[in-house]
């Protein structure tokens, strides 16, 4: 029966520290996270411990569902974790795991003079044997090296434990209270504020296939370890709404009309049901969410990282873009459709080709309906762009006329034909007294588009080592006595 109890004690006092209550479903948040925790429990009438709940809980937030069948529970308490009895077996263990210390210390000790004092006697007296000597030192440093192995296991065991002793103190215990005796299932729902997902995502493009790899980094330090739950991230904090009873005001009436008053009042009350004059406290959660496939572990203190969705697509064509005025370089991008579910803003690592190019924000990518992603410079394509004319002629009417003319070259080194984008602004006058005119008989080639604003287009196709050139001249005519910006 001692033997038994033995037993029985060290399963107790080597169980787990939230035995009682086990984290099973988490929605982790951008910052913050609602967790879904479960226990089986056996009540007696009055005050029970459940187990274990981080210290930054959101205490209004946690929500009790029990399931009983002969008893109710009448409430919830909040408690020191030293009122339990797993932090005051906690303390034994440490206390008697101390004492075996110093005990096994006192004996290693012991053991290092006894090899010491052997050698020394063997030293000056001769009459002991070599064989003999041996044999006793090699029994001693054995004993010893067995003590040193025991100080070894018991430090590990009392690092451990204090370990755990820590980390309750950074943790609440929670207690319930019963009004009978049974054995209930508990759950319960409420807020944290540390854990967090962050968005990161990987795009590569391979030739006219692009896939973008979303994955969310995890990390939870609420003290104790997610095993195999239920995991789903969302895109906003948790949010709730508190619907209060309003504050009613008092009125002082004259005493003939306290008793008409009174009746009103008894009448508002019985028009009212006990529900509606209880306070309402409801949570309501307003985001989107991914949810994991599988079940998840997390420990406390560890960002973890998991694949969310990918998206494919194919025959994804390379559109280069070159704006002369701004740079001299021709720009590569890539447009796909917006997927059918939001992507929240985080870092992107592009990858083309094989080549990293860098990390950019997903937000800076949608574009309405599209993501609109750029691949950085191209260097196998050249740009010049020089003034080839700038004219000025005084009119009869005293008028000044600038003609102005531009020359744009483009050279690519590919091995095979590529089309360019060019983007050249024209000139717009939005004064009455100044009049411009685009010579569009010596623009070559003419422009796909000029649109009111002025912009005008070219769609080009560029064959490798040939150059295209783009001319185009304007007229622009003003008062003389106006300055204007082209000079």
């Amino acid at each position: 029966m001692r033997r038994l109890l033995a037993v029985l004690l060290l399963l107790v006092t080597t169980a787990p520290l939230n035995a009682q209550l086990e984290v099973e479903e988490a929605v982790v948040y951008r910052s913050g996270a609602t967790l879904v925790a479960k226990a089986t429990v056996y009540v007696k009438k009055g005050r029970n411990f459940v187990g274990f709940l981080p210290r930054d809980i959101d205490k209004n937030s946690l929500q009790l569902f029990a399931n009983c069948d002969a008893a109710s529970i009448t409430g919830l308490e909040w408690g020191s974790p030293k009122e339990t009895q797993t932090y005051k077996e906690l303390e034994a263990k440490i206390g008697t795991l101390k004492v075996k210390l110093t005990r096994l210390s006192a004996k290693e000790d012991f053991y290092q003079r006894l090899i010491v004092s052997l050698a020394e006697s063997y030293k000056y007296n001769k009459r002991l044997s070599y064989l003999a000597y041996e044999k006793k030192y090699e029994e001693l440093l054995n004993k010893l090296l067995s003590v040193e192995q025991s100080i070894s296991n018991v430090s590990g065991e009392l690092k451990k434990f204090k370990k755990e002793l820590e980390d309750l103190d950074e943790m609440e215990a929670l207690f319930v209270w019963s009004d009978a005796e049974d054995q209930c299932e508990l759950t319960l729902s409420f807020n944290i504020s540390k854990a967090r997902w962050t968005p990161k995502y990987v795009l590569v493009r391979d030739k006219d296939k692009v896939i973008l790899n979303f994955s969310a980094s995890i990390k939870q330090d609420t003290g104790s370890d997610w095993k195999d739950i239920s995991l789903s991230i969302s895109s906003s904090m948790p949010k709730r709404v508190l619907y209060l009873p309003k504050v009613q005001p008092v009125y002082v009436f004259p005493k003939s009309y306290f008793v008409r008053a009174k009746a009103s009042k008894m009448m508002v009350r019985s028009a009212l049901s006990p529900e509606a004059e209880k306070p309402k406290l409801t949570r309501g959660v307003s985001s989107y969410s991914f949810s994991l496939p599988m079940p998840v572990s997390i420990k406390s203190g560890v960002e973890q990282e998991f694949s969310i969705r990918v998206f494919e697509w194919s025959n994804v064509r390379v559109e280069r873009v070159c704006i002369p005025t701004d740079s001299l370089a021709v720009y590569a991008k890539i447009e796909v459709p917006y997927p059918s579910v939001p992507l929240p803003d985080g870092e992107v690592k592009i990858i083309d080709s094989n080549s990293f190019l860098g990390i950019f924000s997903m937000g800076r990518f949608k574009e309405g309906k599209k993501l609109v992603v750029p691949l950085g410079k191209d260097p196998e394509i050249q740009v010049k762009r020089e003034r080839v004319t700038f004219n000025t002629q005084t009119k009869w009417s005293g008028d000044k006329e600038l003609l102005v003319g531009y020359k744009i070259t483009l050279v690519s080194t590919k091995d095979s034909p590529v089309e360019v984008l060019v983007k050249e602004p024209l000139p717009v006058s939005q004064d009455d007294r100044i009049k411009v005119t685009w010579l569009k008989e010596r623009m070559s080639p003419k422009p796909n588009e000029i649109n009111p604003k002025g912009i005008a287009k070219w769609k080009l196709t560029l064959e490798p080592n040939k150059e295209v050139t783009i001319s185009y001249y304007f007229k622009v005519r003003y008062p003389a006595n106006l300055q204007i910006n082209l000079y």
